[in-house]
């Protein structure tokens, strides 16, 4: 692809890119995630041609640049994290009944959630598959699973902040 033909194609793209990235990470970030699309894109213009649909190709990039922007902004809170917040509160004797409670504040929750919760995070954390297997194990989408995942990290995060402070 030329430097010509691309500058056409990013010309006619920008409007519908920039519209998405504003949608997924505001309006702050969202020139940034589309110029950062367009240098991606650029990056791989010998390549390009192997797609069948470029505008296609590149809302998924945006999608993705917008995404880490996102996760890139938000502080995370792991599972981890949150139990080992509760142990270092406990001075080293009650060190063991502490991550005992804990991990029994973890089962409870974890039965708290809805069979489908927590089955996309028994695959994902304990058997150890990546998105696409775990759409294809219960026939959904990868969309659809990470949002479930999100929301099913989301529901443990609160539930075991609520149970673990009692």
């Amino acid at each position: 692809m030329t430097l010509a033909e691309f500058s056409s194609t990013a010309k006619r793209l920008r409007p519908r890119l920039t519209a998405l990235a504003t949608r997924i990470c505001g309006a702050d970030c969202a020139d940034d995630a589309v110029q950062d699309t367009f240098l991606r894109l650029w990056d791989m213009r010998d390549r390009l041609d192997e797609y069948r649909s470029l505008d296609a190709f590149a809302t998924v990039v945006c999608r993705n640049v917008s995404l880490d922007s996102v996760r890139a902004r938000r502080p995370q809170t792991s599972l981890e994290d949150a139990a080992d917040l509760a142990a270092s509160r406990a001075t080293a004797a009650d060190a063991a009944i502490e991550t005992a409670d804990a991990e029994l504040t973890m089962e409870r929750v974890m039965a708290m959630l809805s069979p489908g919760q927590r089955a996309v995070l028994e695959l994902r954390h304990v058997e150890g598959l990546e998105i696409d297997e775990i759409a294809r194990v219960t026939a959904s989408t990868e969309a659809a699973v990470r949002v479930a995942l999100c929301r099913a990290r989301q529901r443990v995060k609160t539930l075991f902040l609520k149970h673990s402070s009692q």
